[in-house]
């Protein structure tokens, strides 16, 4: 097994994945402690929201924790690791698509194009997980 180092990794990959990273964390941070008050008035979060009886920081310690995991390939240089973190982004991403799609039509203030990030989210993952896998340099 090829070790998740810098000498291994595409050079997309050494700005991709600890984007990854910070993007999970960032997510998971706000979703968890919601720091400004702002996440109930959000429109696109109506359904998220709705499935997790009106609170959004379980949300926040799923993302964190894909961003834990991917933290903990780094350390341990497990390609393996990442892989099935970016793999966890992926599904957890598409089904923020539906959700944010179910949200465009139960609440009309949600914008048509709230599931359009997410889904370039899941492509982005998905493309990651398979140079890994491949062991591309």
């Amino acid at each position: 097994e090829m070790p998740l180092t810098k000498a291994t990794v595409t050079a997309a990959s050494r700005i991709m994945l600890p984007t990854y990273v910070a993007l999970t964390a960032v997510i998971g941070i706000v979703y968890t402690f919601d720091p400004l008050g702002r996440l109930d008035g959000v429109a696109a979060l109506a359904a998220p929201r709705w499935i997790m009886g009106g609170q959004m920081w379980p949300w926040g310690l799923v993302f964190l924790g894909l961003s834990a995991v991917m933290l903990a390939a780094f350390r341990q240089k497990r390609r393996e690791w990442f892989v099935f973190a970016l793999y966890g982004c992926a599904v957890t991403f598409a089904m923020w698509a539906v959700l944010y799609a179910v949200s465009v039509v139960v609440d009309p203030a949600t914008s048509l194009l709230a599931p359009v990030y997410p889904l370039f989210v899941v492509r982005a993952c998905r493309a990651s997980a398979k140079s890994l896998l491949r062991g591309e340099r």
